[in-house]
Order: structure tokens, then sequence, then C-alpha cells
């Protein structure tokens, strides 16, 4: 038996081509993605980066692709992880899980965090229509001002990072010309020294977050031997992280547009690959191809699936193909399964 998460990626991709008008395909997929998971005793887990990530583009224009596309989502990813009517499954975010790793503790503000999200979900998925988001406005945008601001500042975090490697620094250029500094910052994002700086920063984070809830006294507690075991522990993650640092050196590499901040989240989510839940191992579905590359230079690929290889691993792409083409493709499909011609 083995546990999923899905990023946000995968969760869009199974709903792709479908129309507003056509919820019922969305409520089939559901049910057919989880009809071949019991047989292969496979659990699905919801990430909260990805439900985050999918929430807040419901607070975009309702005639948007994103909207849209992330209003189905949303339905195929709580039914995806719902236990029964009253409950889901939720994975332990990074804060949580670090919490209760290095320092013992319970991190109830990200835990309360997550069943607020799990809540909004639920009750999106179960009406999924402007009356039901339109209720949850303020924790919507909540959500999205969260996204937006954590991303602005690793966005501003960089720019000084920036600023004080090369004084010259603008538009996203760094050391142009000046071959020397360009090896040296390279080397810089490849050492040691860059992963226990990021690990450095991560335990602090969780740490003051601790710290806050009156869990821990006001002195920071974060040791070497922490940071040695996080940055064994976390190389998925730590891997894309000296990726992306690396791509500043492209020319116009600008990391406010395209979304490229959106990094952030999936270096979080990659907190997950390699890990176990109880004793079952954790596979993450994506389409992402650096995350996959991520997991690949650590040695963890076969911790990832990509969306073509689940799809056809749970042996599901004809049923999808049938769902997609209308009623009478599915029901013609589903009695040729029942009479066992396929």
């Amino acid at each position: 038996s083995m546990i999923v998460t899905g990023d946000t990626n995968f969760y869009r991709k199974i709903v792709e081509d479908i129309s507003f008008k056509d919820m019922w395909k969305v409520d089939a997929i559901v049910n057919e993605l989880i009809r071949a998971e019991r047989k292969k005793g496979i659990r699905a887990m919801m990430g909260s980066i990805a439900a985050s990530e999918l929430l807040s583009h419901l607070q975009d224009d309702p005639k948007s692709r994103d909207y849209r596309s992330c209003l189905k989502a949303c339905k195929v990813l709580y039914g995806h992880c719902e236990e029964n009517k009253d409950s889901f499954r939720v994975l332990p975010s990074p804060q949580t899980q670090i919490a209760m790793e290095y320092f013992g503790k319970t991190n109830q503000l990200a835990i309360k965090t997550q069943q607020t999200l799990g809540g909004v979900m639920s009750q999106i998925a179960k009406a999924p229509n402007v009356k039901t988001i339109t209720k949850f406005s303020s924790e919507l945008t909540q959500i999205k001002n969260h996204i937006q601001s954590t991303e602005q500042c690793l966005i501003n975090e960089v720019l000084g990072m920036c600023k004080s490697i090369d004084p010259n620094y603008t538009d996203w250029h760094l050391f142009v010309g000046d071959k020397r500094k360009r090896t040296a910052y390279l080397n810089f994002c490849r050492s040691q020294s860059f992963k226990d700086q990021t690990a450095c920063a991560m335990l602090v984070a969780v740490n003051m977050q601790l710290t806050q809830q009156g869990l821990l006294p006001n002195s920071p507690a974060v040791t070497p031997q922490m940071i040695n075991t996080f940055v064994s522990s976390y190389q998925v993650a730590l891997s894309l992280r000296e990726f992306f640092f690396s791509q500043f050196l492209n020319p116009g590499f600008d990391l406010s547009t395209k979304s490229r901040a959106n990094f952030l989240w999936d270096e979080q989510i990659l907190y997950f690959v390699g890990k176990q839940v109880g004793n079952e191992d954790l596979i993450l579905l994506t389409s992402d191809n650096k995350m996959c590359d991520a997991a690949q230079n650590c040695g963890v690929r076969d911790k990832v699936m990509k969306y073509d290889e689940y799809i056809e691993y749970l042996g599901i792409g004809p049923v999808l193909y049938a769902i997609k083409r209308g009623r009478c493709c599915y029901a013609w499909f589903r009695i040729k399964r029942a009479l066992h011609l396929i």
C-alpha cells in the first residue's frame, strides 16, 4: 500500500477540457480515480500547499481560465482525499513536521491553518458555486494574501542578496561580464554553506512560530546538529533551491514574472519526497519537470510520478477519455467493463 499527494498541476490537468456545464464529469473522474486506487491499496492525502494554490485562484475573475480550472480542480482534490462525509485525509505541513521532529512540539498554529483550508475546500467541493465562494471570501482573501506576501518576501530577499553580492546589480542581471564572480556565486549555490543557511532559516522560522505560541523559551535553540540532520533529511527540496538560485545568473531571469516565485511552493512540496507516513511510502504526483529533476538528482525519482505515469499505472486512461467524450461513451465503457470485455 502507498500514499499519494497531488500538486496543483496534477489536479488541474485531470479536469482539463471539461466545461463548467458538465460538472458530472468531474464527479465521475473522482469515482474512477478512487476505484482504481482502492484496487492497488492507494490512499490520497491533501497537501495544504496544493489546496492553498487552488483556493487562492477563486478570488480571480470568474470568467478567467485560472478560476474555472481551479474550481473544478478543488472538487477533485477534495473528493480524492475525502475519508467520509465529515472528514478528509491531510498531510502534516512541513512546519508541523519540522516542529515535531526538531523541537518535539505540536505546532497548533500550522495545524489550525490546515484545518481551515480543508474545511473551506470541503464546502466549496460540495457546492462549487458563486454563493459558496462569496460566503468564504474573507478566508479566500487571506489565503491569496498569504501566497502573494510570501512570494513578495522571497523576491525581496533574493534582490537583497544579489545587491549584497554585486553592488552594481540591476534588473535581474547578476555579475554581467564578470566571469570570476559568476563562478564564485555558482560555487556558493552548490556549497555546503548554502544548504546549511537554508536549513538554518527554515528551523529558525519554525522555532519563531513555536515561540510566538508560547511553546518554546525566547532563545533560538537551533543547533549545528539539527542543521546537519535537516540537510541530509531534506535533500530534494534543497536540490530544487540550488537549481533555482543558480538561475539568477541567466540574463533577464526576472523572479517577479511568469510566476517564478511559485518555486517557493514547489520547494515546500518537495519536503515530503522520500518520506513515509506511518510506514507507508509517500509518492508525489506532479507534472513539473524541475521537481522531477530535483528528485532524480537525489536518487528518489521513484518517489515522484508524473501525471501520465500515474494514469498509466492506475490503468484509467481509457475511462478518462470516455468520461470526457460524454455520457453515452462513459455508459458504454462501463457496460463493456461490467461484461469483462475490457
